[in-house]
């Protein structure tokens, strides 16, 4: 269990607390409304942000890495976790959801059930006991293991959520692979966070913006409203075009 906690905890350890100052500020709007204005100027706080985001344009590389690696990391906690589960089981656990699944449908009393040579239910057992002359009489007994009924239920449910575990994770990791590799694909998951009047900035920002800004933007999205960010990327464009050390980057040719 505190392994699969170990991705979370570098990340929240590396991430450092970017986004939450800004976000709580930039949608505390949505929860007490529009007359919050006469307190903070959000026009005020876009622009911090957006500003920020420019000072520190190209710098971000080795965050977005850090969030990369422990998307890596997930994957190689629940496979460590298959094969340290399998070797524990004596080889047994790759295949045990899979045998289980050929027979569950067959007679109980005519089929061999996969479950029983690792967990099985019934064992000899000597039991002793006074005879009438007081005398300690040794008989052989079948004895039922209840545990292993327990226990050969908890293998199957850890099975299955293990390879679902598993295939998630790689499919999330082939996603990355294509944000990463396919600019247009990042052009579109930006879009899908904004709104119609937004989407005309969203050409013109990752002109502009690496993988690691791009991911910087994104990560803001999730965690704002819709309204909220599209307003902000309405402003970080108008930011980008007026500043004078921006160029617009090849992102066709970009490398990770």
């Amino acid at each position: 269990g505190a392994m699969f906690y170990v991705p979370h905890w570098l990340w929240k350890m590396w991430e450092g607390g970017l986004f939450k100052q800004a976000i709580q500020d930039l949608a505390i709007r949505d929860y007490l409304g529009s007359n919050l204005k006469n307190y903070f100027s959000r026009e005020d706080m876009y622009r911090t942000l957006s500003r920020y985001i420019l000072h520190y344009m190209g710098r971000h590389e080795s965050w977005a890495h850090k969030f990369f690696f422990c998307e890596f990391l997930n994957l190689l906690v629940v496979v460590a976790t298959l094969f340290f589960t399998n070797w524990f089981l004596g080889g047994e656990f790759f295949t045990y959801g899979v045998n289980m699944l050929e027979v569950v449908g067959l007679d109980p009393e005519n089929r061999t059930d996969p479950m029983s040579y690792i967990f099985p239910k019934m064992a000899k057992c000597v039991f002793r006991s006074f005879g009438a002359s007081g005398t300690i009489q040794v008989r052989d007994v079948m004895c039922l293991i209840a545990t292993n009924i327990i226990n050969e239920k908890i293998y199957i449910f850890l099975w299955v959520w293990l390879v679902l575990l598993t295939s998630v994770t790689s499919l999330w990791l082939v996603f990355r692979l294509l944000t990463v590799s396919i600019p247009f694909f990042r052009h579109f998951l930006l879009k899908l966070h904004t709104n119609e009047k937004a989407r005309i900035h969203v050409s013109r920002v990752m002109e502009h913006c690496s993988l690691s800004e791009w991911f910087l933007l994104l990560s803001l999205a999730q965690n704002m409203e819709t309204s909220v960010f599209s307003e902000f990327l309405t402003r970080f464009a108008t930011e980008l075009t007026a500043s004078p050390d921006t160029k617009p980057i090849n992102n066709s040719k970009e490398e990770f």
